[in-house]
């Protein structure tokens, strides 16, 4: 199960030592929102960082089918 609103990091895959956040837009677009980025707080104004919207919870796993993704981060 891909954790909604917890903070993990890339350990192998496309995005290897990146973060990444999932979070759930249920109110605007009913989807969920996976945000990327090279920095932890994912504000850094230098920082890289991309976002992917999927229609459903049941695209995650195939998204993430790919990476191996640690999320024993703190919850935001």
């Amino acid at each position: 199960m891909i954790p909604i609103g917890k903070l993990g990091c890339v350990l192998s895959g496309e995005y290897e030592g990146w973060y990444v956040l999932v979070q759930d837009d249920p109110k605007n677009t009913g989807g969920y929102y996976i945000y990327i980025s090279k920095s932890k707080s994912f504000n850094s104004p230098l920082s890289e960082g991309y976002d992917y919207w999927l229609q459903s919870e049941f695209d995650l796993p195939e998204f993430f089918k790919n990476w191996e993704v640690e999320w024993n981060f703190i919850h935001l």
